[in-house]
């Protein structure tokens, strides 16, 4: 009887940049002159900073890039066919240097998409940045003078597009420069961002820049101070905030060990602001908060169009003039808490749904005009009104109110 023994540690590979290229597939880049593969561990450090586009389907057990102060690209695309995710089965670190995807052009083409098992390190000196990687110039759904896609881009420009929850699209481009990538990030254990997870779009300030991307990251938990962030250039008139959505799954766990800003601010009149999505490990997949901010800059809206998808969250937050704007017949769900401490408007057809679990609570905040307001929770809900502020229902809007005769619907101001 033979027993083979596989060791799943596998070898240190170390990047020395000798080859005539930057491929991580020619052998001639590596120490040794072997390029890695399934089960290897990778290492950058000082012993090149050169560039290098990791263009390799295969697991890796480790990466670690420390000192190392040059430019990875990460070659994943969209779709189900092809270098579609970086498979990193242990501890990923970024201590210095920088992650990036490939420059798309008028599809989407590229994306930043890694599944880390161990932990994900980014030290201050190190970043996952897709700036500008997004659609070209005046290319994507959202295209115009200021590119959409969380918020509106100066006008003229394309709708609002995308997922709130799950966010995975690029950033439009404008007339001054291109949209913001994309990075989607799933990681088992913890994330530590002492650095930067950026989606910026391209483009010189005030000059009608594209629109932030996207950043989704999942994570065990989340700590550190670094910067997570979607926003357009800065300026005047530019392009609008993308979108960024964090969800953390080991058991308690939340954000309060995270104090660094995460942001899809639009940075001045001539934008809107784009979407953060929050979801502890408490709230289920539709249950995290929604939080539209402009940093107290005003500008354009964040619209819910056809375009904009899993409208469905626990709670929706507009501070900071923020303006959440619902086209005609769309619908927005919300489970818990409606805080408008900002603008909020409604065109005909539209709703917003007051859902959740039998007899739940959610408190509306606010003064409001809802053009639909709706709840028919069959299980029962109460809906609180903040107690001095008016909520209206206009006569060309809708009001449906039912519950059981098992299970009450109940209407009460949060001061008895």
């Amino acid at each position: 009887v033979v027993t083979h023994f596989i060791c799943l540690g596998g070898i240190s590979r170390t990047w020395d940049g000798g080859g005539g290229d930057a491929l991580a597939s020619n052998p001639i880049n590596w120490l040794g002159d072997t390029a890695p593969g399934p089960g290897d561990n990778i290492i950058l450090n000082t012993t090149s900073h050169k560039g290098m586009t990791l263009d390799m389907n295969i697991f890796l057990v480790s990466w670690s890039q420390i000192g190392y102060l040059g430019t990875v690209t990460v070659a994943t695309v969209y779709g189900t066919s092809g270098f579609t995710n970086l498979n990193i089965t242990g501890d990923c670190t970024i201590s210095n240097g920088m992650w990036t995807h490939n420059v798309n052009g008028a599809t989407e083409v590229y994306r930043l998409s890694a599944t880390i098992g161990g932990n994900l390190i980014i030290g201050p000196n190190g970043a996952i940045d897709v700036v500008g990687k997004g659609y070209a110039t005046y290319n994507g759904p959202g295209a115009g003078w200021g590119g959409s896609h969380g918020g509106r881009g100066s006008t003229p420009s394309g709708p609002c597009y995308g997922s709130i929850t799950a966010p995975m699209n690029l950033g439009s481009g404008g007339l001054g420069g291109a949209g913001g990538g994309s990075i989607y990030l799933v990681v088992s254990g913890m994330t530590s961002n002492g650095g930067i997870i950026s989606a910026k779009s391209m483009g010189q300030p005030n000059d009608y820049s594209g629109s932030g991307g996207s950043i989704y990251l999942s994570s065990g938990i989340l700590v550190g101070n670094g910067i997570i962030r979607a926003d357009p250039q800065s300026g005047g008139w530019t392009g609008a905030g993308g979108r960024v959505a964090l969800v953390v799954t080991n058991t308690g766990a939340d954000f309060s060990a995270y104090s660094g800003p995460i942001t899809a601010y639009g940075p001045g009149n001539g934008s809107g602001a784009g979407t953060v999505y929050l979801r502890t490990a408490a709230q289920g997949p539709n249950e995290g908060t929604l939080v539209i901010d402009h940093n107290t800059a005003g500008g354009y809206a964040t619209e819910i169009t056809s375009n904009v998808t899993d409208t469905a969250v626990g709670n929706v937050i507009i501070r900071n003039k923020g303006y959440l704007l619902m086209f005609t017949n769309q619908t927005l769900t919300v489970g818990g808490v409606w805080s408008n401490g900002s603008i909020f408007a409604a065109q005909l057809g539209s709703r917003v749904i007051f859902a959740g679990n039998a007899a739940s609570t959610s408190t509306v905040y606010g003064t409001n005009t809802f053009m639909g307001l709706v709840c028919t929770n069959a299980g029962g809900k109460t809906i609180l009104f903040e107690a001095g502020r008016t909520n209206t229902v206009p006569a060309q809007g809708r009001l449906m109110l039912k519950g059981s005769a098992a299970a009450n619907l109940i209407l009460r101001s949060t001061i008895d």
